[in-house]
């Protein structure tokens, strides 16, 4: 008996992986070698170009770079615009450090959003997708209210004029006195002021 049970995971155990090293070479994946530096002169760290990426994970990335922040602290990345322009429209919430971020001597979110608004108004926030060089500028937002199904400031007025009317009219005593319900001997409800 166990030298069937032996067997029998012997031979799963060759299947698995005959078609583990099979789906491996189907994947379209190539291997390519870096050839190695013969320069004897130091290399700067260059940014590493990643197409594969979507661009929402760049712009965070770079975003992140350029304030010296954590990736995870850019949250809700909105981004309008073309990439071959030069020029995108961000919108983002920076996120409070966590503990290991304190460590790491990473700024407040208060100061990070000040040195994001500094770069933007001085046109100096600049971020590298895709071997281009692109601006970020905030996105412009109205100040209406996206809740509001009308705009109808008049409205607004006669809300006014009503409040300050109905705290200028002399309360009476009798019209704020409403009825309540009792219950009687016999267990029927009567109505009483």
């Amino acid at each position: 008996m166990m030298q069937k049970i032996a067997l029998i995971s012997f031979i799963l155990i060759f299947i698995y992986l005959y078609l583990y090293v099979k789906l491996e070479s189907f994947d379209g994946s190539t291997i390519t070698t870096i050839p190695q530096n013969t320069n004897p002169l130091p290399t700067f760290a260059i940014p590493t170009i990643k197409p594969d990426l979507p661009i929402s994970n760049q712009l965070s990335s770079e975003i992140a770079r350029v304030l010296r922040i954590s990736k995870r602290r850019i949250s809700n990345l909105i981004f309008k615009g073309d990439i071959s322009s030069g020029k995108l429209q961000v919108m983002f919430n920076i996120l409070d450090p966590n503990a290991a971020e304190i460590v790491n001597n990473e700024s407040m979110s208060k100061d990070v959003a000040m040195l994001a608004h500094t770069l933007t108004l001085n046109n100096n926030f600049k971020v590298l997708i895709n071997g281009i060089s692109i601006m970020l500028d905030k996105i412009q937002t109205s100040n209406k209210d996206i809740n509001k199904f009308f705009d109808n400031t008049n409205l607004l007025d006669i809300t006014d004029y009503s409040n300050s009317k109905y705290i200028s009219v002399p309360n009476d005593e009798s019209l704020t006195k409403f009825y309540k319900l009792n219950i009687d001997k016999n267990f029927n409800i009567v109505p009483s002021i």
